[in-house]
């Protein structure tokens, strides 16, 4: 077994609640900019999951949230991930392992990392997004970052993740600058930018159309709420409205 494998990355300890949704178990979400938090179908139940839907026809992708984040962008839909202290190491093993096993089950199309900040963790997302290409050559991998790639110090790890990564997005979210309706979507701000690696994602198709959010209604009551945040809060209250 080589030894990047077993690098620890930090993820979320627990799945946080938040006012816009009650969180627990679940696989699906429409879009990257979800305030709701929602539990993959893993085994080790150490790290979140969800879905990014590109296209006419919508791809399930597998979702791993970060935890740790140094930028802290005022108006973040992901505050509760600021904090590395409230994560858990998780090697990248047994991520590999539960993104494969994922794509088994459902088919997915690729992984998407977020955060808190991936790249404060770039070492380990390295090895990780390494693993995945070398076990899985087929899998897309989206990376989303705060930092401007143009800023950052050239190094030999941004190199080796660039160089196994299909598409970064990079850039603070600047809540003046938030996304208008028509433009881009699973974007946050006009700012951020779309940096292909390879030519999967790069078709500009993939990023117009209206965001989402989906609404999971589980046998025991619970609802679990994943999507854009605005499209999330529509969703929710017309759920508490009678008649709604």
């Amino acid at each position: 077994m080589r030894r990047d494998s077993y690098v620890p990355i930090v993820v979320p300890a627990a799945t946080p609640r938040t006012s816009s949704a009650i969180a627990s178990h679940s696989f699906v979400s429409s879009n990257l900019m979800a305030p709701a938090w929602c539990n993959s179908e893993s085994s080790s139940g150490s790290f979140n999951g969800g879905s990014l839907l590109l296209g006419r026809g919508g791809a399930e992708r597998y979702a791993l949230w970060v935890s740790g984040c140094r930028i802290r962008c005022p108006g973040c839909c992901n505050p509760a991930l600021f904090d590395k202290a409230r994560g858990v190491a998780t090697s990248t093993e047994s991520l590999v392992d539960d993104i494969l096993r994922a794509q088994r089950r459902h088919g997915l199309e690729g992984l998407t990392v977020v955060g808190g900040e991936p790249l404060d963790q770039i070492k380990p997302l390295t090895a990780l997004c390494q693993a995945l290409r070398r076990r899985a050559p087929n899998l897309g991998i989206l990376v989303f970052t705060g930092y401007e790639l143009d800023t950052l110090a050239d190094s030999r790890t941004l190199r080796a993740l660039l160089t196994v990564v299909d598409t970064v997005v990079d850039g603070p979210f600047d809540v003046r600058l938030k996304e208008p309706p028509g433009g881009r979507r699973y974007l946050g701000s006009t700012n951020q930018g779309l940096r292909h690696q390879t030519q999967r994602y790069a078709d500009p198709r993939l990023w117009r159309g209206p965001n989402g959010a989906e609404i999971h209604l589980r046998p025991d009551g619970r609802v679990h709420a994943c999507g854009h945040p605005d499209q999330v809060r529509v969703a929710l209250r017309a759920l508490r409205t009678p008649g709604g």
